[in-house]
C-alpha cells in the first residue's frame, strides 16, 4: 500500500515553514523534508512587503520542494488568523423520512446553511460545534445515525481574497497548481486538544512574533476568533527603543529575561555580541517587557468580554506560539493580569514539543487527515 504524505506551508508572522511528512507511530510524524525562511511578516491583514514574501515563498519551496514532487502534488497552506473571519449559525434541514445519515446529507446541511457575506472573502473550512438529530439528540458525528432531520451549530471560516491571490500566483509560478487552504487556528484546535477536551470548550491564545490570535472553540467549531497585532517582536522592539541597543542584542536579551525574578538593585542582564558586551538593568528591562505583556493581556481581556459566552470569571487560557511562551515568568504574569489560569500547550512529539511548533504540526495533522 502506498504511503500517504502531505506537504504544508505554514505562514508565520516572521517566517515561512515548509514541510513534507508522513504519519509515524504513536502520534508522531516522519519528516521527509523541512525548510524555513524568514521574512518581514504581516500586520493588520496586510503583508509588509509582498515582493519579498513572493521571493520567500519561492526560496522555502526550492529548499525542500524536490521531495514534494516525488510524494504528493497538493500543497496545504495554513492561513493565519489575521486573514480569516469565522462565524457560527444554527441550521436544520428535513430528510423527508427516517434514514441513515450519509456524507451527502451532511454536505447538504452545510451547503444550505452557508451564505456568502462578502465577495472579499472565500470559504476555506466548515465544521461543527455539534449536530442535532430528531428528538433533539446531540452528536459529534452524525454519519451512520438514523434520523428524519439533521441540524447543527455550524462554524464557517473564510479567507481574505487578497491572501489567496498572492499565494495562488506565487505558487503557480513555481509549478504548484493544486493548493488547499486551511485556517491555522482551527488546525491547532483540532490537533492540540483531544475530542473530550474540545467538547468542554476552551480558549487558545496563539502569540506569534508580530501577530496573535484568540480562539474560543467548542467541539470541532470556532465560536469566536480575533487577531491583534502584538507578539514577541514587540518586546524586542521595546527593549531596542528603551535601551538603545542593536536589534540582534535586543532579541538575545529578550530570550534571557525572567520577569518573575526579584533582583538586587544593581543586577543587570548582560549580552555579548560581536565581541562587545551590552548590559541593562534587570528591573528596567523587566518593566519594559511587562508593558508589552500588559498590552497583550488587555487585548485578550477584550476578546473574553466580547466573545466568550457565559463568562463567569473562572477560565483557563491555553497559550501557544513562539512569541512569549519561552519567556520565563510571562505565563504567570498574564495569569495574574487576567485573573485566569494560563497553561502552555504544544505538540506531544519528542524533540518538537515546544509551542513554537504548534502551528506547523497542527497543519500537517490536518493535511494528512485529508490526504
Amino acid at each position: 500500500m502506498r504511503k500517504k504524505y502531505a506537504a504544508v506551508l505554514d505562514v508565520g508572522s516572521s517566517a515561512l515553514h515548509f514541510m513534507v511528512a508522513e504519519r509515524g507511530l504513536n502520534g508522531t510524524f516522519i519528516i521527509k523534508s523541512s525548510a524555513e525562511v524568514s521574512y518581514s511578516g504581516y500586520s493588520d491583514q496586510a503583508f509588509f512587503d509582498v515582493s519579498e514574501l513572493e521571493k520567500a515563498i519561492g526560496e522555502v519551496i526550492r529548499k525542500a520542494g524536490d521531495v514534494m514532487k516525488d510524494r504528493t502534488d497538493v500543497l496545504y497552506v495554513g492561513v493565519p488568523g489575521e486573514f480569516t473571519v469565522s462565524y457560527c449559525k444554527y441550521f436544520n434541514i428535513s430528510l423527508q423520512k427516517k434514514k441513515r445519515i450519509t456524507k451527502e446529507d451532511v454536505d447538504k446541511l452545510y451547503n444550505a446553511a452557508f451564505t456568502a457575506r462578502s465577495n472579499q472573502y472565500k470559504l476555506i473550512a466548515r465544521s461543527a460545534v455539534n449536530y442535532v438529530l430528531s428528538g433533539n439528540r446531540k452528536v459529534s458525528a452524525p454519519i451512520g445515525e438514523v434520523s428524519d432531520t439533521l441540524g447543527g451549530f455550524l462554524s464557517f471560516t473564510l479567507c481574505l481574497g487578497s491572501f489567496l491571490k498572492i499565494f495562488d500566483s506565487a505558487l503557480r509560478s513555481l509549478g504548484i497548481t493544486k493548493t488547499e487552504y486551511f485556517p491555522a487556528s482551527l488546525a491547532e484546535v483540532l490537533y492540540l486538544f483531544p475530542p473530550y477536551e474540545r467538547d468542554k470548550g476552551g480558549i487558545l491564545l496563539d502569540v506569534g512574533y508580530l501577530s496573535s490570535t484568540f480562539t474560543y472553540f467548542s467541539g470541532d467549531g470556532i465560536l469566536y476568533e480575533k487577531s491583534f497585532s502584538l507578539g514577541g517582536g514587540y518586546i524586542a522592539a521595546k527593549i531596542l527603543n528603551d535601551f538603545k541597543l542593536p536589534f540582534v542584542v535586543s532579541e538575545k536579551m529578550k530570550r534571557t529575561v525572567n520577569i518573575g525574578y526579584n533582583p538586587f538593585s544593581s543586577a543587570k542582564y548582560e549580552i555579548e555580541d560581536d565581541n562587545k558586551l551590552y548590559s541593562a538593568s534587570v528591573t528596567d528591562v523587566n518593566s519594559s517587557v511587562k508593558e508589552v505583556l500588559d498590552a497583550i493581556a488587555e487585548q485578550t481581556a477584550r476578546c473574553i468580554e466580547e466573545g466568550v459566552l457565559n463568562y463567569n470569571g473562572n477560565i483557563t487560557i491555553y497559550l501557544t506560539g513562539g512569541g512569549i511562551s519561552y519567556i520565563r515568568g510571562a505565563k504567570e504574569y498574564l495569569s495574574g493580569r487576567l485573573g485566569a489560569i494560563v497553561k502552555c500547550v504544544a505538540p506531544d512529539i519528542p524533540l518538537y514539543d515546544k509551542p513554537i511548533n504548534s502551528s506547523v504540526f497542527s497543519l500537517m495533522d490536518a493535511a494528512l487527515s485529508r490526504e
